[in-house]
């Protein structure tokens, strides 16, 4: 055919979904391993840091499990090891306004930060970190962070109830991780980690400190 044509290429992830990732493993083993949901969280929050780098901000406002696709890169070292997490659908991300930094909100209300559903209406770096605290919440525990369940976080009763500890739901679950959760969990969104780039950051300080603990075990246990 004669004529010219507009197309464009994506990526192909093989391991499909999270939500599919998570739904797997809660019927094998009750739970996706800890490694596995830091691993994840640091990957997409590196990957979304770009966008909210950007000037001004660009935010996703649909974070879910579903829009998260998994996939196995290079070597597989041991479990997880090859684990790639790619942030994808970024069919309502926007700028945000150059001066309030806000969007209009958006997305699936489960994954929603309290502001957005209290009359604050606007969508901010903060509620994609939100989002992504949700989803850490969901893959460590098998539930929402909300104390009465959706329903009662979209009607508005429990809006301002903490999270219960993931520790207290998972015995598995290490504080570093946990802290990092909740403090993407803040319901004051001025209290709340700004934004993806301070989420990593927070990521790559715990693999750091994680790494220097098992090198020092490694040391004692060789007796040097």
């Amino acid at each position: 055919m004669l004529g010219e044509r507009g197309y464009f290429t994506m990526e192909y992830v093989a391991g499909g979904t999270l939500e599919r990732f998570r739904t797997a493993h809660e019927e094998r083993t009750g739970a996706v391993p800890v490694a596995d949901v830091a691993r994840i969280l640091h990957q997409v929050s590196s990957g979304l840091a770009v966008a909210h780098a950007a000037h001004p901000p660009i935010v996703h406002r649909d974070i879910t499990t579903q829009n998260i696709l998994l996939g196995y890169d290079g070597d597989d070292n041991g479990p997880g090891e090859g684990l790639r997490a790619r942030l994808g659908d970024f069919g309502l991300a926007t700028h945000t306004n150059p001066v309030t930094e806000l969007a209009s909100a958006q997305g699936v209300l489960a994954f929603k930060p309290p502001e957005t559903l209290l009359g604050f209406r606007g969508d901010s770096r903060t509620g994609d970190v939100w989002a992504l605290g949700v989803v850490g919440y969901l893959l460590l525990t098998g539930r929402f962070p909300y104390p009465k369940g959706l329903a009662g976080w979209i009607a508005g009763t429990y809006r301002r109830a903490p999270p219960e500890p993931p520790r207290e739901l998972n015995p598995e679950v290490d504080e570093s991780l946990e802290r990092i959760v909740l403090g993407a969990l803040r319901l004051e969104r001025e209290q709340r980690t700004p934004d993806a780039g301070a989420l990593a950051a927070q990521f790559a300080r715990r693999d750091a400190e994680r790494s220097a603990q098992s090198h020092q075990s490694s040391e004692r246990s060789s007796g040097t």
